[in-house]
């Protein structure tokens, strides 16, 4: 339980999902995958809330019992769902569940490691070939302006 105006660490989120309750303008540092978030709670009424969740800020309202797919990292898939399960005493009861499993995530990002690091040897093997044809056409070129002089 996170009271109003206070922070905590909660760790790695889940795909089985993690709950905290949370206080008016408390904070939790979460990681879901190999990445690091927080939400902060901006405001409770009676049956609502409304959150930022912060890498890539975001402001959510929810009602009791509703939940929200969350792109976590502005790259056009979900990676969590936020549920507000009730309100208690002023603080916002939330479960939180990943979409992907830390293994998950270290291999999606070890996956667009490796295809960046390719298209990199590919640009650099291209930009290469074209030097050494540069090179040759210039080479060609005084070669051929040589000759005409010597005539």
């Amino acid at each position: 339980e996170v009271e109003p105006d206070q922070e905590a660490e909660a760790g790695q989120v889940t795909t089985s999902g993690t709950n905290f309750v949370v206080g008016l303008q408390g904070t939790v540092s979460f990681d879901v995958g190999t990445r690091s978030h927080s939400v902060k709670v901006l405001e409770v009424m009676d049956n609502q809330v409304t959150i930022e969740i912060s890498s890539t800020p975001l402001v959510i309202s929810l009602t009791v019992g509703e939940s929200k797919n969350v792109d976590l990292d502005d790259d056009g898939v979900d990676d969590l769902v936020v549920t507000l399960n009730r309100i208690i005493d002023d603080k916002a009861d939330l479960t939180f569940e990943s979409f992907v499993t830390p293994e998950q995530a270290r291999e999606i990002e070890e996956a667009a490691g490796e295809a960046g690091e390719q298209a990199m040897e590919e640009k650099t093997g291209k930009a290469a070939l074209w030097i050494t044809i540069i090179i040759i056409l210039i080479i060609l070129g005084v070669g051929y302006y040589v000759l005409k002089k010597k005539k």
